[in-house]
């Protein structure tokens, strides 16, 4: 029962600009996950050759 609660808590939480100061596991992970997102949109990428386009 312990576990579902914990994973529970995991999907409370969303992306705050302060995540990459922080020190949990959650928050370094959202702020990474974050950053790769906005690199890829920022970038843009291509799916059919999976290269990033110039």
């Amino acid at each position: 029962m312990m576990v579902h609660n914990k994973k529970a808590k995991v999907g409370e939480k969303n992306y705050q600009p302060d995540d990459y100061q922080q020190s949990d596991e959650r928050s370094k992970g959202l702020a990474t996950t974050h950053e790769q997102a906005t690199d890829t949109l920022k970038e843009g990428y291509n799916e059919e050759t999976g290269a990033e386009e110039s």
